[in-house]
């Protein structure tokens, strides 16, 4: 589908596991695994949804079944413009199919962003300098305060060298890119040492670049598995969006057993179940449900 944001909605009338119907017996399984294979095999996936999995339910044969027809499908590019993207299975009315909503972001403030240790930090050959000049800093205090103290100006300093050396690292392989592409342009016009010389330097400047975005979402998406020679950082991105999208509250019940979606509500309730459970406290378990 291309580099843009695609996304695929409708009635497909199959469903793509068996966990998507109930109620009947029997299915199509050669549909339901054609259906998932053309689904992977466009290169789409899954937006995540609250509500009840089945879409559609109906008689027959004298009998109530339940089915997941209807989805909305995105594209990588989607899940990257759109990463907040939800669907909500709204309640039936009159009709054999349950409305769906999509919300684009459900607007929920993330708060600053904590300190991280990027892998790539330990390929530049300033990193054990940054560390070492820090952590030999006079610090007052004593024991795991005294500790404490170097590693918040460790984090501090690192913080700072990231910036200057490394910055956005999107940007740099956009630029890096970009000045291959001009080299090469004027490599060949003039077919000279010189523009042979500036060529092979922008590629390598390239490929430092690309190493640290390879190594950025390697360490993001945590995939232990995967061999150290697989460059496929669209991976590691899609591997990394799914991960934040099941780690992500868009509702919750609170202690009075209603379901609440904004920001505030949901870090209130948070707040409070936390607090009775610290003061070992009782709630009733059943609310307890994201």
């Amino acid at each position: 589908m291309g580099t843009k944001p695609w996304l695929v909605r409708g009635d497909f009338n199959v469903v793509a596991a068996a966990d998507e119907y109930a109620g009947q017996a029997v299915q199509d399984l050669t549909a339901m695994a054609e259906f998932a294979e053309c689904i992977s095999a466009c290169g789409l996936k899954e937006i995540p949804f609250s509500g009840s999995r089945y879409t559609w339910t109906g008689i027959r044969q004298g009998r109530r079944i339940w089915k997941r027809l209807d989805r909305l499908l995105m594209n990588l590019e989607w899940q990257r413009r759109f990463s907040g993207s939800v669907v909500k299975h709204l309640n039936r009315a009159t009709s054999d199919h349950s409305p769906q909503l999509l919300q684009l972001s459900p607007g929920l403030p993330t708060g600053p962003k904590s300190f991280r240790f990027q892998d790539m930090w330990l390929n530049h050959h300033g990193f054990l300098m940054v560390v070492r000049q820090c952590w030999d800093q006079p610090t007052d205090g004593y024991g795991m305060f005294h500790f404490f103290l170097k590693l918040k100006r460790l984090k501090q300093a690192l913080r700072t060298w990231n910036q200057d050396v490394f910055g956005n690292i999107f940007e740099k392989v956009s630029k890096a890119e970009e000045e291959v592409r001009l080299k090469e342009l004027q490599l060949e016009v003039t077919d000279s040492d010189e523009a042979r010389v500036q060529w092979s330097q922008a590629q390598a400047a390239l490929l430092k670049h690309l190493t640290d975005e390879e190594t950025f979402w390697k360490q993001k998406a945590r995939v232990k598995w995967l061999r150290e020679g697989d460059a496929n950082t669209r991976y590691f991105h899609s591997h990394l969006l799914d991960k934040r999208a099941r780690l992500s509250i868009t509702r919750i019940c609170n202690l009075e057993g209603e379901v609440v979606e904004s920001a505030d509500d949901i870090g209130t309730s948070g707040s409070g179940f936390l607090s009775i459970a610290v003061s070992g406290g009782s709630t009733n378990k059943q609310h307890w449900y994201l």
